[in-house]
């Protein structure tokens, strides 16, 4: 990411964990709910249908932009839904939110990515995916220390197309899934 950016995503990071941890320490509502994890998990399931809604525009949203790591909203999806809902759930946002990316970078290309993300990241991704092809694609979705958004932008810089892109995208997301929110249901 150019510096600006960087910078700026690191202070909303910031800001965002200051602001949990500073209503979570003083809410008396939010200690009883960590304190009764099943009781945190009712409250959510009684919003009914807006409860999955709001997990999937979560994981559209993180997949879309990385300001957290996807793996913490999965496993959250598995804790809340069980490991099957909550792989289904949470595939169908990072299937909506890589898309999204894909597109973005197909429209605008190399000059946006530029003033994204860091030169050095773009050309790493691009080398992998020009010498690994789609392997290089599905390796950097199993392992879960690549940013989401990177990884579909530097595939949409790519020769690969859009509906291998999902393919193997979906494969390789359902494998980490799987493995996140079984760890969630359990927890």
């Amino acid at each position: 990411m150019n510096e600006h950016l960087h910078r700026l995503k690191y202070l909303v990071i910031i800001g965002a964990v200051v602001a949990v941890y500073f209503f979570a320490t003083t809410s008396d509502l939010v200690q009883g709910y960590l304190a009764t994890p099943g009781a945190l998990r009712a409250f959510i399931l009684n919003f009914g249908i807006l409860a999955p809604i709001g997990i999937i525009i979560l994981q559209t949203f993180q997949t879309t932009l990385s300001l957290i790591p996807s793996q913490i909203t999965t496993i959250v999806a598995g804790f809340i839904f069980g490991p099957w809902l909550g792989l289904l759930y949470s595939l169908i946002g990072s299937f909506f939110g890589s898309a999204f990316v894909f597109f973005i970078s197909r429209k605008y290309g190399k000059d946006l990515a530029l003033k994204i993300f860091n030169k050095k990241e773009i050309v790493h991704f691009h080398l992998l995916f020009r010498q690994r092809k789609n392997w290089g694609l599905f390796l950097a979705r199993v392992a879960p220390i690549f940013p989401n958004d990177l990884v579909s932008f530097g595939a949409g810089l790519t020769t690969i197309s859009f509906r291998n892109f999902n393919i193997i995208s979906t494969i390789g997301f359902m494998i980490q899934m799987t493995i996140l929110t079984r760890f969630g249901s359990e927890l």
